[in-house]
């Protein structure tokens, strides 16, 4: 008798596949979010920005699930790329990403079809950013605008 080397291995169920599937085709909504705002599949873009968008924030928290990579890449948006990065940056950067996600989350046991955002959070970002290029903390008021994100 000879022994085998073979393995059995079972096919992918069914949940399996449609769970690849899921997060292929939310990657691919991720990236057409990203397309919008003129970022490509390397997470850079020409222009500088001065706005952030929440559904840009979840979009690259999404695909770059590392805070520290996606602070660097607002950091190049905002033209910022030779600013020294400090701890309590990160911190600053940290805490308003996590309340992002707490309100995606939130959102999202809320939701049937979509999660709403509101933009208080990206003009959080926005404001963390824009004071690093001028170097003070400015005063304007917090949209309360919506804008609809495909539930995750």
């Amino acid at each position: 008798m000879s022994e085998s080397n073979e393995v059995e291995v079972e096919p992918p169920s069914k949940k399996d596949s449609k769970l690849w599937h899921r997060r292929s085709s939310l990657e691919d909504n991720h990236f057409k979010v990203l397309e919008k705002y003129g970022m490509n599949s390397d997470f850079t873009t020409d222009t500088e920005f001065q706005e952030v968008t929440n559904e840009l924030v979840v979009s690259l928290l999404f695909l770059q699930p590392s805070i520290h990579a996606v602070y660097n890449i607002f950091k190049k948006m905002f033209g910022l790329a030779n600013e020294e990065t400090t701890n309590a940056d990160i911190q600053k950067f940290r805490s308003i990403v996590k309340e992002l996600k707490t309100e995606a989350d939130n959102e999202q046991r809320k939701a049937d079809k979509y999660l709403l955002f509101k933009n208080d959070i990206a003009f959080d970002l926005s404001e963390f950013f824009t004071s690093k290029i001028s170097g003070k903390v400015g005063s304007g008021e917090k949209e309360q605008a919506n804008c609809c994100f495909p539930m995750i």
